[in-house]
């Protein structure tokens, strides 16, 4: 197995490398590698540059690979006595395989061990003179005759280091620079078999998630059954633990009034409150109920809203069951609250039920719609929608609802976005449709799973699903969907 290899002598170098497996080299194979010059004298350095070369008649066995993909070179010690000529330095190789070097079995060193083959140099780059390498541990027949090589005796596990060997350069007087590129010749227990692996996904949970809510950019929360609790501070999402109380509920929304005052809401009439620092759990005086939706005009008005014309209210102490509106059936389920501020407040539910709260009273209002209706999000009081089953999409203008020309059949389960002009809705079978302050539109689906959360950039769904958005959705690597069976036909097409 061979290994292509270019390096300075002061640094080692890198390459943009694919993250996909390197395969065996057929005839004609091109070969990367790196050319580097490093500067003797004064002012050390080193610049590399990529360079392809084509062989013939390669062995059957020969991998070509790159330096810091399959191994890396390392140098140090590095020193060099101008009245010897000798330019000294310390070299270990670490294997990145996920197989070891050196060996036929993995147990047991090779006779040829790991050798570090000079495929050319090391010659003049600048100044004058001539550059010698004056130890190597001999000359072998590599991908050419006369190559002089190092040799690593002992095997190289994966993601270990080989003792270092000193490497010799005899330079004339006046040289400034030069230059060598090497190969990594060495067994391995399998070299037709894989040699590395790449995480694609490691999801963090696999609960389905099921409410968000962003309070900036770099602050925000999803929730989710059997006590799930993710955040997002900007470098990816974490789980994080509640502690303070007992039970695991199923979590269907959450809502800070501050960026130190959130709760969250469950089936079951259950709350339960994080300052910051503490978690506190607390029941509704309607314990049975789900809830389903939650929001608050200050750390001292929050109100949720849930089966069977559930509304409660917290008042910065407990939470007290509020008067239903006049005309809305007491079985009605409602299933999403938005409110712009304490005295424009709405809530959506079963049959296209819509109620607004002004501060005093809850009232009905008219809806253009008789589908259920699943959330509700808006920019201003007079600029809310509303959306739910079979697509469905209606608007409040501060004056009277209207229905939408909807994208989709399928059923909307949140909204949420960034302003009047970027909105977005998710639903089932991984629907995303946008609007863009004049029409609604539908993207292709990602997942094909039901999504039941999104605000600017994110959104959330079953199985822990985690999307977010630039210039189009993608599924986050830390998605807890299983994976239950992988094939490849080609090494791109997997």
């Amino acid at each position: 197995m061979r290994i292509a290899v270019a390096v300075p002598f002061l640094v080692a170098c890198s390459a943009s490398d694919p993250s996909a497996p390197i395969p065996h080299s057929p005839e004609r194979a091109p070969a990367a590698v790196l050319r580097c010059v490093a500067m003797v004298r004064n002012r050390p350095g080193v610049t590399c540059s990529r360079a392809s070369i084509t062989r013939r008649n390669l062995r059957t066995d020969v991998i070509v690979g790159r330096k810091n993909y399959d191994v890396t070179l390392n140098f140090s010690g590095v020193t060099f006595t101008s009245g010897t000529g000798v330019f000294s330095a310390g070299v270990s190789v670490t294997n990145l395989m996920n197989q070891a070097l050196g060996t036929t079995d993995g147990t047991t060193s090779s006779a040829s061990g790991t050798r570090v083959f000079f495929t050319s140099g090391p010659s003049l780059a600048a100044g004058q003179g001539t550059v010698s390498l004056s130890n190597p541990d001999g000359v072998g027949t590599f991908t050419a005759s006369g190559q002089p090589y190092f040799q690593y005796a002992t095997l190289i596990q994966p993601s270990a280091t080989s003792s270092a060997r000193t490497w010799n350069f005899q330079l004339g007087d006046s040289v400034s620079e030069f230059a060598f590129t090497v190969e990594v010749d060495a067994p391995m227990p399998a070299e037709g078999s894989i040699r590395h692996w790449t995480t694609i996904r490691q999801g963090l949970q696999s609960n389905a998630l099921t409410g968000m809510w962003q309070d900036t950019p770099t602050d925000i929360w999803a929730v989710g059954v059997s006590n799930t609790f993710l955040r997002n501070t900007g470098s990816g999402w974490a789980i994080v633990t509640p502690t303070g109380y007992t039970g695991s509920f199923d979590f269907q929304a959450i809502f800070g009034a501050s960026s130190t005052d959130y709760w969250a809401v469950a089936n079951g009439g259950h709350m339960v409150h994080y300052n910051g620092t503490t978690w506190t759990s607390s029941t509704s005086l309607l314990t049975t109920r789900n809830l389903h939706g939650v929001w608050g005009a200050s750390t001292t008005n929050y109100i949720t809203v849930g089966d069977s014309l559930t509304i409660d209210q917290y008042n910065g102490l407990l939470w007290t069951p509020m008067v239903p509106p006049l005309g809305v059936a007491t079985t009605t389920d409602l299933r999403g609250i938005w409110g712009n501020d304490g005295t424009h407040i709405f809530a959506v539910g079963d049959n296209g039920t819509v109620i607004f709260y002004n501060g005093l009273v809850w009232a009905a209002q008219t809806s253009t719609t008789t589908q259920n209706l699943l959330a509700v999000w808006g920019t201003s009081a007079t600029n809310v929608y509303a959306v739910g089953a079979n697509g469905v999409i209606i608007h409040y203008n501060g004056t009277a609802w209207s229905t939408m020309t909807s994208p989709t059949s399928n059923n909307l389960n949140a909204l949420g976005g960034s302003g009047a002009s970027d909105i977005w809705a998710v639903g089932d079978a991984g629907t995303t449709v946008h609007y863009n302050g004049t029409s609604w539109s539908s993207s292709a689906s990602v997942t094909g799973i039901s999504l039941s959360g999104v605000v600017s950039g994110y959104a959330i769904g079953a199985y822990g699903a985690l999307m977010t958005y630039s210039s189009g959705w993608t599924l986050s690597n830390q998605s807890g969907i299983p994976v239950n069976a992988i094939w490849a036909d080609s090494p791109t097409d997997v």
